[in-house]
């Protein structure tokens, strides 16, 4: 059964849609919505585009989620990590890592759920050289919490190494 969202007046506020995206369950409702948002927006406000991508993420749909990302006038931590999350789930963990590199490389300051994405990153790849500096960041960042902590402990025990590492500083 396939309920398809309220319709939209033509004076829609950013609001609204944010809160039509919430109510799709299935990717077609996400597109249906998505076509509003291009018709009635001219500049999406960026928490609107960071809930499609976020949205056709969950559906799988890489691709329309990349073609949201690549168009976004503006991207802040919840877009990088989304796509960083997004392409890690799908099994393309250099594309990943470039989009971590990228996000810095554009200025934007990594947060806990960033830094739990790249480090799970690491932990599947086994890749020690950057985990302890993904590591150091967060440390210097005081991004420790217990779910920080906990993917950086996975991490270290995925790498072999047991003792001699400190999650806080």
């Amino acid at each position: 059964m396939d309920i398809t969202p309220p319709s939209v007046s033509p004076s829609v506020e950013s609001d609204e849609l944010e809160a039509l995206l919430q109510s799709c369950y299935n990717v077609r409702q996400v597109r249906r919505v998505h076509a509003v948002v291009l018709k009635l927006l001219k500049n999406p406000v960026t928490y609107v585009e960071n809930n499609l991508i976020t949205l056709y993420l969950r559906f799988g749909k890489l691709v329309e989620a990349r073609k949201v990302f690549d168009k976004m006038g503006e991207r802040n931590v919840v877009s990088w990590t989304a796509m960083i999350n997004g392409y890690s789930k799908f099994g393309f963990d250099d594309e990943a890592l470039r989009l971590f590199g990228d996000s810095n490389s554009s200025g934007v300051r990594g947060n806990g759920k960033m830094f739990v994405c790249v480090m799970n990153l690491c932990s599947w790849r086994v890749d020690f050289q950057l985990g302890r500096q993904i590591h150091g960041c967060i440390l210097k960042g005081n991004w420790t919490n217990l779910i920080v902590d906990s993917a950086v402990v996975y991490f270290y025990a995925q790498c072999g190494v047991v003792k001699g590492f400190s999650c806080v500083s």
